[in-house]
């Protein structure tokens, strides 16, 4: 079994579903960021391996609503950990993910609004890193799942569901329900970032030629994951 994640695209309870296996469990401190742990060399692998090298492995992948995935990363990263701890800060508690991705940078300072955020992402060129963040690099660009075959795609919008289906599929429904209080644990989860009303509300700050910009940054992801524009036009 192996799996492809996207940033804020379920990649922290993809990993915790991973690392819970007890293969893993002896392997990997359970105290440490999965996503650390998800960088050794014995666990990233090319898009080679995953055409050729796999073959035979249960692969699978989660996806999110792509204006889901902007709000989310406003919330979390910009909202929470950038300006919130630069106004509040936390005695005593360092927060990794204090300063802003280096795309926002001309941005220090300022209150961040949801519409300045997203002129940097209308701005970004996938093929110039210094432009934009991974988190909001489109998923179709993230696992090309037009050229890797997928056993499983599930979406983060019914991520439980999903991850009960394919626990039982994979038989690691004991597993799944030992570890299911861990899987959803980001802030978005908390602050259900994933509601059709909570991305509106942001969506609703935007032009309509912004937010048609916006749309054919990641119309791949809306086209092949089955996702709608129109509700939030």
């Amino acid at each position: 079994m192996s799996a492809c994640y996207s940033l804020k695209a379920g990649s922290t309870s993809i990993l915790t579903f991973l690392f819970q296996l007890p293969i893993n469990r002896e392997k990997y401190p359970q105290n440490q960021d999965f996503h650390i742990s998800s960088r050794t060399a014995s666990m990233v692998h090319s898009f080679r391996d995953y055409q050729n090298k796999f073959r035979g492995y249960f692969l699978f992948t989660f996806v999110r609503h792509p204006f889901s995935r902007l709000v989310s990363f406003y919330r979390d990263r910009i909202l929470h950990h950038y300006m919130l701890n630069n106004t509040h800060p936390v005695p005593g508690q360092r927060d990794v993910y204090i300063n802003l991705p280096t795309p926002l940078e001309h941005l220090h300072g300022q209150k961040i609004s949801f519409r300045k955020f997203i002129h940097t992402v209308i701005n970004s060129d996938f093929r110039n890193l210094s432009t934009f963040d991974h988190h909001w690099v489109p998923m179709w660009r993230m696992c090309a799942p037009c050229h890797i075959n997928y056993n499983f795609f599930g979406k983060v919008e019914t991520m439980m569901n999903d991850f009960s289906y394919l626990s039982s599929r994979l038989g690691l429904t004991r597993e799944f329900k030992q570890g299911q209080s861990l899987l959803w644990q980001h802030q978005s989860a908390k602050s259900n970032a994933s509601s059709e009303s909570m991305i509106q509300e942001y969506i609703d700050q935007l032009t309509h030629e912004e937010s048609s910009q916006l749309y054919k940054m990641y119309q791949l992801d809306f086209e092949l994951y089955d996702y709608h524009f129109k509700n939030f036009r």
